[in-house]
């Protein structure tokens, strides 16, 4: 989907997909993070929580590729320029997470071949509650460039 083909207000879901021990072990492998929040059922069943969560960056990485497989963030866009996030409620393993975006603003760079696009992001869990919430602006670019 290039810049050109979105609209100011248009909606996407994608697809779900479940959160498992793996994945977050994978996680905790590549990134180093190896706190026992995540990966250790005695520790986390005296947190707050009661039982391990998945990484806040793990989740948002997953709503990346969510967006990417359902053809709303693909190989046009050049950048993610600006994030901000807010991880609202934890996700725990065996939850299962879409992604709500809103085109909420298109910017066009006449002296580029590419357009800013500000789209709005919900990641919603399985019990409809959104879990994190925030903003990504993406560089993309524009048809026929």
């Amino acid at each position: 989907m290039y810049w050109d083909d979105l609209t100011e207000g248009t909606q996407f879901a994608t697809s779900e997909r479940s959160i498992t021990q793996e994945d977050v072990a994978a996680f905790a492998n590549l990134s180093g993070d190896t706190n026992p929040l995540h990966l250790d059922t005695t520790y986390a069943a005296d947190t707050r929580y009661h039982r391990p969560i998945a990484h806040g960056l793990f989740i948002l990485s997953v709503a990346s590729g969510l967006a990417m497989q359902a053809g709303i963030l693909g190989e046009q866009v050049t950048a993610l320029a600006t994030l901000e996030w807010r991880f609202r409620e934890p996700v725990y393993i065996d939850d299962r997470i879409h992604a709500k975006i809103t085109v909420k603003r298109l910017r066009s760079l006449p002296s580029s071949d590419s357009g800013l696009a500000i789209l709005a992001v919900e990641i919603i869990n399985h019990k409809d509650s959104i879990v994190q919430t925030g903003s990504w602006q993406v560089l993309m670019q524009r048809c026929g460039k």
